[in-house]
């Protein structure tokens, strides 16, 4: 939990300048453990040898996963504000050294950098192999 933690810390450092920076962080991380999982699942995919084929959602069926998707963010985003665990992550990594702020810094791009070539390149593999 702790690297989710810094990932949170990072990225609220990059966002401290603009308006609701604990809100952009939250759907960040999210966004980036939803494309984890999707990569994920196609990994399952093609392990399995699965086709499916890809989303032929209806609007209102894409409305409906959306809203879906969205109350629990809303509803994780406001417990958090309300258990102050924002202020204790801040503190927690707050004192970083300069060799551990170029570390730290390096392993969340490069986890942003495999979370999006990771997540594509299994897309790409799932549709060369179920051509």
């Amino acid at each position: 939990m702790k690297p989710l933690k810094y990932l949170y810390y990072r990225l609220y450092i990059y966002y401290s300048e603009r308006p609701l920076p604990q809100l952009k962080v939250f759907f960040a991380i999210f966004g980036l453990i939803l494309l984890n999982i999707l990569s994920l699942f196609n990994i399952l995919q093609i392990a399995r040898g699965i086709k499916i084929k890809p989303s032929s959602l209806e609007l209102e069926e894409f409305t409906i996963w959306a809203v879906l998707f969205s109350f629990p963010i809303y509803v994780l985003y406001a417990h958090y504000l309300k258990s102050g665990y924002h202020d204790q992550i801040i503190n927690e990594f707050g004192r970083e050294t300069k060799r551990q702020k170029l570390v730290s810094r390096l392993l969340v791009f490069l986890y942003f950098t495999f979370t999006f070539v990771g997540c594509g390149f299994a897309i790409w593999l799932r549709q060369e192999i179920f051509k």
